[in-house]
């Protein structure tokens, strides 16, 4: 780790004559330098910090306090200093909330147990633990003093899959919260409705934005939760009814990492260096240069070769943006106000509802400058079969010439749409879906859910849960009938 002090990184914040560009590059650099230890990815480093008097972090003979580290990562959250993007679709693969004690005061204080127990669950699951049961254990001495009511405890006699499925009976029971069932990633020989926290998140649950801050979107139009816990205790049954049926679907969206620039380093190069003392004579170091020459050659035709490979990677996810448009029909003809309502319920089905700090019309303006950018892409996947061996070159070269001055700004209310994929239901409705959803699958609304669920139907008269979906035009109840709901059970 480098050297590091709190006055060197915080203290300029406080001054009149402030070099943003220098602090942002140290509290990058010291984000990266602190979150690459194996011991800030353990689960239960969290309590470690946020229990303490007093955290401090020592590299060497410089120190650091804690709190201190936490007004930089939330000053670097607020500049976007962390949501590194390559034109527009590439995300940087560290977690982008590595602090620990913001909030430390809220969690002990919280009243509702069931809720602080489920948001530390999901916020830390890219944790690592050796004991997956302690995903959940190292949690409980963070929700405050009503954490009894949830009757859980550490008991390491259990396998790991059944305090799981305990603890999702538990905040289900206690608290009726179905954002819990949004959270769950189908896994095999589990039940489907319960979440798996030895995995990182696949996706952004659709309940909450970028923000962390919950959607407001009602498919239940506010119906008051009915549900029970059946058979032994791997069936959940909740109330609700089906709306419609998946009848068509486009491919997923892959989340484009931008880890391999951290690979890139001279570290091979500098290895196969003729080594020269450094007091050797000048013609020495020149006829150590010359020998070197085609190693450095090499070398770099292995790089530019690597970073054009991995560059071209992201037409993959630009491909399957045109597929999804092409779905969704934006380019169809016809009246302007049909033309204008079709781009309407694309741009909300794909952010899912959420806008940019500047409002809806700003989203609409960056939305409309991000369709165009992938015209050349769109233009020459019409023609690709006739020039393949030109056609990633041409397709990439068109798009980033349209996306280097914007930016890829409309990325950043993409975030659900990764792992993802949009599908049209029988009704005509324009949906985002969970990646493994399939034709035939159901939508249904139950009560008190904020989000529509994907249900595959089984052979036992019971439904597998395959995630949320995010379907226009019932987003705020215009499809839930209270009087229709019937038992839905899930196993």
């Amino acid at each position: 780790m480098n050297n590091f002090t709190s006055k060197s990184v915080l203290r300029p914040l406080q001054t009149s004559q402030v070099n943003f560009k220098l602090i942002l590059h140290l509290i990058k650099q010291l984000k990266r330098d602190i979150t690459k230890r194996p011991w800030s990815t353990r689960v239960w480093a969290v309590q470690e910090v946020v229990l303490a008097r007093e955290a401090l972090i020592v590299s060497g003979s410089d120190t650091l306090p804690w709190n201190d580290y936490d007004a930089g990562i939330e000053f670097g959250k607020e500049t976007g200093v962390f949501e590194t993007s390559l034109i527009g679709y590439a995300r940087d693969p560290e977690p982008t909330f590595p602090n620990m004690t913001a909030q430390s005061e809220l969690i002990l204080s919280s009243q509702d147990s069931a809720a602080t127990l489920l948001g530390l669950l999901h916020r830390h699951r890219f944790r690592e633990a050796t004991n997956p049961a302690d995903k959940v254990y190292s949690m409980l001495g963070l929700v405050g003093k009503n954490i009894a009511d949830l009757e859980i405890g550490p008991d390491y006699t259990l396998p790991y899959q059944q305090v799981y499925r305990d603890v999702a009976r538990s905040i289900l029971i206690y608290r009726s919260i179905l954002d819990f069932v949004g959270m769950a990633e189908p896994i095999a020989d589990s039940s489907s409705w319960v979440p798996d926290w030895t995995r990182p998140p696949q996706t952004t649950p659709l309940t909450v934005n970028k923000a962390e801050l919950p959607l407001l979107t009602q498919a239940s139009r506010r119906a008051t939760p009915e549900l029970r816990i059946s058979g032994q205790g791997d069936v959940l049954i909740l109330k609700g009814h089906t709306i419609d049926r998946i009848v068509e679907n486009a491919g997923h969206l892959d989340l484009m990492l931008d880890d391999w620039f951290d690979e890139v380093h001279d570290s091979e190069f500098e290895a196969a260096q003729t080594k020269v003392p450094d007091d050797a004579p000048l013609s020495q170091n020149v006829s150590a240069f010359l020998q070197d020459v085609p190693e450095l050659l090499r070398y770099l035709g292995h790089r530019t070769h690597s970073a054009f490979h991995e560059l071209f990677r992201f037409l993959d996810p630009l491909e399957r943006f045109v597929e999804w448009g092409k779905l969704a029909r934006i380019h169809d003809k016809g009246p302007g106000r049909f033309k204008a309502d079709i781009l309407a319920a694309y741009l909300e089905v794909l952010t899912a509802g959420n806008d940019l700090p500047g409002g809806p019309e700003a989203t609409k303006l960056v939305f409309e400058e991000w369709l165009e950018s992938l015209a050349p892409i769109r233009n020459l996947l019409k023609v690709r079969s006739a020039i393949m061996k030109l056609y990633k070159t041409l397709a990439f070269a068109g798009h980033l010439r349209k996306t280097w001055q914007i930016y890829g700004k409309f990325g950043d209310v993409l975030d659900h749409a990764y792992n993802r994929r949009t599908g049209r239901t029988a009704q005509g409705r324009l949906a985002l879906l969970p990646r493994s959803a399939a034709v035939g699958d159901l939508v249904a609304v139950c009560k008190g859910g904020r989000v529509p669920l994907c249900l595959r139907p089984t052979d036992e008269l019971a439904f597998t849960l395959i995630g949320e979906a995010y379907v226009h035009g019932v987003m705020d109840g215009e499809a839930f009938d209270e009087e229709r709901c019937e038992a839905i059970p899930i196993r």
